[in-house]
């Protein structure tokens, strides 16, 4: 399975617990999912993850009976993949404030402000709107 599969299956099954109020998901466990799992930990954008031996059991975050995020948008797929320099990045996160995006940069999986701290542009994996 490719890079893009496990980063598509992961952010559908957010957006249909989101959608349907659940509080958990599983997803199954592969290494590119521990690692935007743990970036969506760290930001405060789901409660928690446990990792059993085949699975991720994903804990969603709400605030007043609605969740923290509103959707999460896939930006880059195999066919058409979304590349951005520094620049370009700075204007996308002006013009959605109220969005947060992951890169897949030479540092590895990184937020788009730290890729702006760094000065780096990647590839658009996807958005999170809160």
């Amino acid at each position: 399975m490719s890079f893009n599969f496990h980063i598509g299956s992961l952010i559908s099954r957010i957006n249909l617990a989101i959608s349907h109020n659940k509080n958990c998901i599983i997803e199954k466990k592969s290494p590119i999912g521990l690692k935007i799992l743990t970036m969506l930990l760290e930001n405060h954008f789901i409660k928690n993850f446990i990792i059993s031996k085949n699975f991720f059991i994903i804990f969603l975050r709400y605030g007043t009976k609605l969740s923290v995020i509103k959707n999460v948008k896939v930006l880059s797929t195999p066919s058409k993949r979304e590349f951005v320099t520094v620049y370009d990045l700075q204007s996308i996160i002006n013009l959605n404030s109220c969005s947060f995006f992951i890169l897949s940069t030479n540092k590895g999986l990184l937020m788009g402000k730290d890729c702006l701290s760094l000065n780096l542009g990647g590839e658009l994996l996807f958005s999170i709107n809160l």
